[in-house]
């Protein structure tokens, strides 16, 4: 009865491991590579600044499981990100492809950028300009005299 039980309970543990490792397998080692640079193209949702490659978050492992079934589906690496942007927004793409909805995200940071730097240079340069020096009177030239030293003018 024992070495029955036992019998079965092996059984059992094998056909429960079986999927598991056939899952593993599944993917060839071209794959595998597909995944892992895929993975790093894929934002994490949680961390913001981190790859699902890079990220411990239990969302981002269940995303690389997603990318791996994509991958054994036979789907391309732009079908995979496809069906991610479809699912999640360009945001889950760590570099956004480029596009008329995102061109702001594109050219704003260097327009603001060239606008700053020339709203810095007329201000200086407006300042520079309207800054003419003023005569020192005759008494403020007889007190910095004094203090540096110097015999006063007669």
């Amino acid at each position: 009865m024992m070495v029955r039980l036992a019998i079965l309970s092996l059984a059992l543990v094998a056909v429960w491991l079986t999927p598991v490792s056939a899952q593993d397998e599944a993917l060839s080692e071209a794959d595998e590579a597909r995944v892992e640079a895929l993975a790093e193209t894929i934002r994490c949702i949680v961390c913001k600044n981190q790859s699902i490659a890079e990220s411990d978050a239990g969302l981002a492992k269940d995303l690389v499981r997603l990318v791996e079934e994509r991958v054994a589906a036979g789907d391309s690496d732009e079908e995979v990100q496809s069906y991610l942007v479809d699912r999640y927004g360009e945001f889950i793409l760590l570099k956004p492809k480029f596009s008329i909805q995102n061109i702001a995200l594109w050219f704003l940071p260097a327009v603001i950028l060239l606008l700053a730097t020339f709203g810095a240079l007329a201000f200086i340069r407006s300042k520079g300009v309207a800054a003419t020096p003023v005569p020192l009177t005759d008494e403020e030239q007889a007190e910095l005299a004094r203090r540096l030293g110097h015999p006063p003018k007669d």
